[in-house]
């Protein structure tokens, strides 16, 4: 089993999230908590229906390599392979 990279070292160029926003991005506590996500360098790209079902706002971030994050961050991005039937076929 490989070891999970970061977005930034399998060149990536954005990291994407979703934000619980129940109500319209424009009314609080959403609008605030979107707008210190802004603040923070995070691009809004709109509403819709997240992995749960919920409505969420969608949020990216350009990948960029940052020293000191991942003692504060455990997520990680395992490397895109190709379905067993492409990998077979080489």
């Amino acid at each position: 089993m490989r070891t999970p990279l970061p977005p930034a070292r399998l060149d990536l160029p954005l990291v994407r999230t979703e934000a619980l926003a129940r109500h319209a991005l424009e009314a609080e506590p959403v609008a605030a908590l979107l707008l210190r996500l802004t603040d923070m360098g995070w691009d809004v790209r709109g509403s819709g229906t997240g992995r749960e079902g919920d409505r969420v706002a969608r949020l990216e971030l350009a990948a960029e390599r940052r020293s000191g994050l991942s003692a504060l961050i455990g997520c990680r991005v395992h490397e895109p392979q190709a379905p067993p039937s492409e990998r077979n076929s080489a």
